[in-house]
């Protein structure tokens, strides 16, 4: 007798057997990813340039969007605790975006097959990457603060004005500030971009491994 070759489950089979409820994990996961990161890096601009987020209104009397928090804004450690809050706002708009996008793929590349442990190598990658991404965005800003001030100021960034009683490591701090947050902007969408790549290898690699 001749055997016949083994044939392919079909879609319906494989998504019976998917594992959804421990990839939904990924969303809570990847959303309170983005609050420790928005928290994180809120906490250290804030520190850096307070004044800069003295620019936005919901900094200057009170954090409005959070009506359960008052903090008078005439104490700088109460303006730092804002910064920190809003920080921790925008981060959990963007996990929670990002996170969702990234489970999707993840459902339809593996077809809901993948386990989480795999899953979550890319999404924390994707946390490590946007982090370096907001790093190296600030720290070009500060070198072309000092090398190339005029190009910075025509990509938008901040410059030294001529006649300033300011001293100069308030502009460098704003330099780096500004620029970071860009950073996390911009490397946010190329974060999930490269998240899902780094998954698609991980996924073909497990299943390589494990004969799927």
């Amino acid at each position: 007798m001749i055997n016949s070759s083994p044939q392919p489950m079909p879609t319906l089979a494989l998504l019976r057997r998917a594992r959804f409820w421990p990839l939904l994990w990924l969303v809570p996961i990847g959303t309170l990813a983005g609050i420790a990161g928005g928290a994180v890096m809120n906490a250290i601009n804030g520190w850096l340039s307070p004044g800069y987020f003295l620019f936005f209104d919901w900094i200057g009397q009170s954090l409005t969007l959070f009506s359960i928090f008052f903090f008078d804004s005439s104490y700088k450690i109460t303006q730092w605790i804002n910064t920190v809050l809003h920080g921790m706002w925008e981060g959990a708009v963007f996990g929670l975006l990002s996170s969702v996008i990234y489970t999707t793929v993840v459902f339809v590349v593996s077809r809901g097959q993948c386990p989480l442990r795999v899953a979550l190598r890319g999404l924390f990658r994707s946390v490590a990457l946007l982090g370096l991404t907001s790093f190296v965005f600030g720290l070009n800003a500060v070198l072309l603060f000092f090398l190339a001030p005029s190009l910075l100021h025509s990509l938008g960034g901040r410059s030294v004005p001529l006649q300033t009683n300011s001293p100069m490591e308030i502009y460098v701090k704003d330099t780096y500030v500004d620029a970071s947050i860009w950073g996390i902007y911009f490397g946010g969408i190329i974060a999930v971009i490269v998240g899902c790549i780094w998954f698609s290898f991980d996924w073909r690699k497990y299943k390589s491994e494990h004969s799927l």
